[in-house]
């Protein structure tokens, strides 16, 4: 049908008015997502027509000059672990002249579209050529992507062609393209490939047949994947080698179409009463096939709603999950997997009229009888449950498929591919002298290479002839005949003649071929075909004798199922039987791997399986662990699963790399962001030294060119710039400085003295800065890296280094005639510390007070001449008597003391005393005042982590190794040195953090409702064996947040680290200065830690029993 312009602008209206008719059903559906197409089962399709990647490395002096001369000038040693096949010969000294400039990329200018197919619709399943603008829409997307232009692609099965056809309209979500197929050079069976489009100026394309959502028709032919009774299971492409002009064969990709059939049990005829007004298209949608997003053939699950026409339109009513399929006037459903199989094969088709006689005007055509003799037979077996029918053509005018020979075995092929238990091939005779033989012939196998297919052939064949006898027909008697040229099966038994017969049975299909009569007898003509009832009564004949050995049929297939195991020849390649089951997809026989295709026939060459290429051989058998080369010479690898190997690969222990195409790669080269070096042979050089114009190279253990990072070789370290050239002398990376000899040897971990002062190289050659352990002597180093002597500020602490370097550490030192006190972490302290259940105090500049009265804030202070302060004690000074508290301030008001009562006013001084009687005590409060010397909280610690330790052993209880070795902590000392750490970070007192957690726990016995295991070791949030309190991750952070939380009780200063204590907020900070106030019941505010009665006390009494080695 050839299109005026208004005709077409009148079609495309129609299209559009289509595309919004569907989106209503979808609506009306009430489903998400793409509406009425179902997103789980996979059972049919709904037609209307034949269903068918630094700074850069600073060559410049250091800070304070050029190292000594100590360091020495060495060549590298070079090694090399480049593999196997890097001879001798082939010095990794050697020159390479072309080395790295830039980065290469090996991206694709298209990227991958992964919007869904919501649905697809073709015109018709066929084409018949001439074919003029033939409409094929899609539906892309949600509606987000807006698209700008597009392009589909489809392809020839038949060649492999690709037809590019360009978009005619855009309407939001769906794209209109036209085909047109002018002559008989189009034919062949076409699948939407894939659509290219264009959004925001990129790019995209959606592989369909990836997808498994392609569409398909034919042009000149039949999409043949449905059944003539009921709708076909599953279909595998045969894969058309492709020869040019030159020679050279290709062979397209392998691609799947999976269709699950769906089980009902009769066949439902068109009710003209089921049509509806909600899509008309008649005219040119009269033979519209749409398709659903799952898959090609998936469901059209419209749940209810109707989607009508009639032959001039679409005509359907689907109803919940039914599956249909349209075939003219008729709804079929698909088979049940048990069912019997019959192939029925019309002979000759197309232009292939087979045997022609004209008697008394009238033609008689072999070709035309067939065909109507075979649509009888089918129709007849229709009637029959559990029978299957599928047809080799169903119409007179499809043509052959290729030569005679070529479609012989294509019938064949299309019985095994439809898993036929019976074919049988419908034709009429012709002698060569007219009017010299009537009556009906059965030609049926042989005995050899199957004994089976020949009885049953012969049993069913004898049947067809005695119902053909009955009709009048003359003979009916069955023939065997064998080749007549030694042609023999594989197993050397002699093959039978005729091909359809020999074929089907290398298929262990039982074949035949029924001759209904002579069209040279006139007799014959006259008598049994003169008419379309005469012709179907012999179709109705032959299906009665089908239909009458339906049991032998079935035994056959199972006796078929019980025994094949071996390959069996189809066609020119092969197929492999396990206990008479096909094996398709990848399967092994004799170590050897093999691809077989949905009908069984293993591949050859190259195929496109589930995104890999694989290398088939001539037997099939898959290529692996090989080297292959492709046309143009370019070697490629195969690896161990038949994979073509792309990247950096790993062949038979030598490395090499491969472009994405799968070719080796030499010379320098880039993948991802890093260089690689490949020798001629394309050996990739690894865990060695390369020389260039430029300098050395070193290329890592997984072959990658050192960049910015320091490598170790033969016992020295190395850095390699962001070129990859070996550095020497001063180098900076834009974090830390380095220093190498003319060798290129870093200096790493040690001392190194430049114009008088020292320098050290941690272990990967940082310069060093800023405080440095080594082996337990803390020192401090510049920012310029030179290490310090005498005072050093930090920018927030001060410190004391010795002309050796060494800081002091948790010790009293004497300057300028004032006592200062270093902390355990090597900072100056200032303010008031506890040292030896003693409390002193420093000014701010870290100076001790002694001797005298001083003020911090409101209160008063008296520390002696030790600089001790004074505390629970009076004091005379001018007369006046004072007394100085057990927190050490001086009392201001009243204090009692044993039985008497003193006052105070407001400068310290005592005005008067008198006696005092203590209330008597009752059951329900009584308490005991302890009188001993408050201890702060907060200040730093005289102790060390061995003291701690020592104390804890002491005590004689077992450390809990395996727990506290698993949160970092693998003995006591270890556990102890974490105590200082963090105690010393937050300003808290080492001691009391190791008290508390002893008193807590019974010296990490544990034993409460808190498991070791939770790192919680002064119970924070336990309350009973239910709410067990919090875990923390390890031992550290379980001790940071104790500090924490006493910090919060005991003072008012922000914290160091970031808060890891979960009920640090809801404390009110400073209200707990002292530990005894830790219990609630000895502090003055009523606040505090824990309600247990002298919480606090049993803390300091676990202080007041470390000794200490100092």
């Amino acid at each position: 049908m050839i299109f005026t312009g208004e005709k077409k602008n009148r079609l495309k209206r129609r299209i559009i008015a289509m595309v919004l008719c569907i989106c209503m059903v979808m609506a009306l559906s009430g489903t998400s997502g793409f509406g009425p197409f179902a997103a789980g089962e996979n059972t049919g399709v709904a037609t209307a027509g034949d269903a068918d990647e630094t700074s850069n490395v600073q060559n410049t002096p250091a800070p304070a000059g050029n190292i000594a001369d100590e360091i020495t000038d060495e060549k590298p040693e070079v090694s090399q672990t480049a593999d196997d096949q890097v001879s001798e010969e082939q010095s990794v000294e050697e020159t390479i002249t072309e080395e790295p400039t830039s980065e290469e990329s090996m991206a694709d200018s298209t990227v991958q579209s992964m919007l869904p197919l919501n649905w697809a619709v073709v015109e018709s399943g066929r084409f018949d050529t001439p074919a003029e603008n033939k409409y094929i829409v899609l539906d892309l997307g949600d509606g987000s992507t807006v698209f700008e232009d597009a392009t589909l692609t489809l392809i020839n099965e038949y060649n492999g062609e690709e037809i590019t056809l360009a978009v005619d309209t855009i309407l939001d979500t769906t794209l209109l393209f036209y085909a047109s197929f002018p002559d008989a050079s189009c034919r062949g069976k076409y699948r939407v490939a894939s659509v290219q489009y264009t959004a925001g100026g990129v790019l995209y394309e959606k592989n369909l047949m990836d997808d498994d959502v392609a569409p398909r028709f034919g042009v000149d032919c039949d999409i043949t994947e449905e059944p003539d009774i009921y709708l076909g299971g599953e279909d595998f492409d045969e894969v058309v080698p492709n020869t040019d002009e030159n020679g050279t064969t290709t062979v397209p990709s392998i691609t799947n179409e999976n269709t699950d059939a769906t089980d009902v049990t009769d066949v439902v005829n068109y009710d003209s009463s089921l049509q509806s007004d909600l899509l008309d298209l008649s005219d040119d949608f009269s033979s519209a096939n749409v398709i659903g997003i799952d898959g090609e053939n998936s469901n059209v699950d419209l749940s209810g709603v109707v989607l009508s026409g009639d032959e001039s339109g679409i005509t359907k009513e689907v109803n919940n999950d039914e599956l249909l399929s349209s075939s003219l006037n008729q709804l079929v459903f698909s088979k049940s997997p048990e069912n019997i199989i019959i192939v029925l094969d019309p002979g000759h088709g197309g232009t292939d009229e087979g045997a022609v006689r004209t008697w008394n005007g009238v033609k008689y055509c072999e070709r035309d009888m067939n065909q109507t003799i075979a649509n009888a037979c089918r129709d007849e077996l229709a009637k029959y449950k559990n029978v299957t029918v599928y047809m080799t053509r169903s119409s007179t005018t499809e043509s052959l498929h290729g030569s005679t020979g070529a479609d012989l075995q294509w019938r064949c092929d299309y019985a095994h591919e439809m898993g036929a238990d019976l074919f049988v091939s419908l034709h009429c005779n012709a002698s060569g002298v007219d009017n010299t033989k009537t009556g009906a012939e059965v030609y049926v196998p042989n005995v050899g290479y199957s004994t089976q297919a020949h009885n049953v052939g012969k049993t069913v064949g004898a049947k067809i002839g005695e119902k053909l006898k009955a009709l009048g027909l003359a003979n009916g008697t069955t023939y065997e005949r064998s080749s007549e040229n030694g042609t023999t099966y594989d197993d050397g038994s002699i093959a039978d003649y005729y091909a359809v017969i020999r074929h089907c049975k290398e298929y262990m299909i039982p074949g035949m071929i029924v001759e209904h009569g002579y069209v040279s007898s006139q007799y014959d003509c006259e008598t049994f075909f003169g008419t379309n009832e005469k012709l179907q009564a012999l179709g109705k004949a032959d299906a009665q004798a089908i239909a009458e050995n339906i049991g032998l049929i079935e035994q056959n297939r199972v006796n078929n199922e019980m025994k094949i195991t071996g390959w069996r020849k189809s066609g020119d390649t092969y197929v492999y039987y396990i206990d008479g089951n096909v094996q398709t997809g990848f399967f092994v026989v004799d170590g050897k791997k093999y691809y077989g295709r949905e009908n069984g026939q293993v591949v050859k060459g190259w195929q496109l399986i589930d995104g890999y290429y694989y290398l088939f051989n001539e037997s099939g058998a898959m290529v692996i662990s090989s080297w292959v080369q492709d046309g143009s010479g370019k070697w490629m690898w195969l690896d161990g699963d038949g994979h073509m190997a792309t990247g950096i690969t790993n062949a038979k222990g030598t490395y090499y790399l491969l472009d994405s195409e799968g070719h080796m790669l030499t010379g320098w080269q880039t993948y991802g962001d890093k260089w690689y070096y490949m020798n001629e042979s394309g050996v990739m050089y690894r865990s060695c030294w390369v020389k260039g114009s430029k300098g050395w190279y070193y290329m890592c253990a997984d072959g990658h060119m050192a960049t910015n990072e320091t490598i170790s070789d033969g016992g020295y370290s190395y850095y390699c710039g962001s070129d990859g050239v070996m550095a020497t002398g001063w180098m900076y990376d834009g974090s830390h400085w380095y220093y190498a000899g003319s060798s290129g040897a870093l200096y790493v971990g040690c001392w190194a003295k430049y114009k008088g002062y020292w320098y050290y190289f941690e272990a990967d050659g940082k310069m060093a800065t800023g405080k440095v352990n080594l082996n337990g002597t803390l020192y401090y180093l510049n920012g310029d890296g030179s290490m310090a002597t005498g005072w050093i500020y930090d920018g927030a602490k001060w410190y004391y280094a010795t002309d050796s370097g060494n800081l002091y550490l948790g010790c009293w030192f004497k300057y300028n005639k004032k006592w200062y006190y270093f902390n355990g972490d090597g900072s100056m302290a200032t303010g008031f510390i506890d040292i030896n259940n003693q409390r002193y105090y420093l000014d701010a500049s870290g100076a001790l007070i002694d001797g005298n009265w001083f003020a911090v804030g409101k209160d008063w202070y008296y520390a002696t001449s030790s600089g001790a302060l004074l505390g629970s004690n009076w004091l005379e000074s001018n007369g006046k008597w004072y007394y100085l508290n057990p927190d050490y301030k001086m009392a201001t008001d009243s204090v009692i003391i044993g039985d008497k009562k003193y006052y105070f006013d407001a400068n310290g001084a005592m005005t008067r005393s008198e006696a005092y009687v203590a209330p008597k005590a009752d059951s329900s409060t009584d308490s005991t005042t302890d009188t001993t010397q408050l201890y702060a909280i907060m200040g730093g610690t005289t102790y060390t982590a061995t003291d701690l330790a020592n104390r804890f052993i002491k005590e004689g209880k077992a450390y809990p190794t395996a727990v506290m070795a698993a949160g970092g902590a693998a003995n006591i000392e270890a556990f102890c040195k974490i105590i200082i750490e963090e105690a010393s970070a937050e300003g808290v007192k080492a001691e009391v953090v190791f008290g508390q957690i002893m008193h807590e726990t019974g010296y990490l016995q544990f034993g409460g409702s808190v498991a070791p295991e939770q790192y919680n070791f002064c119970g924070l949030g336990a309350v009973n064996a239910t709410e067990k309190g919090y875990a923390f991750k390890d031992v550290r952070t379980g001790i940071r947040a104790q500090v924490q939380h006493l910090k919060a009780y005991a003072s008012k200063d922000a914290l160091k680290n970031e808060c890891v204590d979960p009920r640090f907020k809801y404390v009110e900070r400073g209200c707990a200065p002292y530990v005894q106030y830790l219990g609630i019941k000895e502090n003055p505010s009523g606040k505090g830690w824990a309600a247990n009665e002298k919480y606090g006390i049993y803390i300091v009494n676990i202080i007041n029993s470390i000794s200490t080695k100092k």
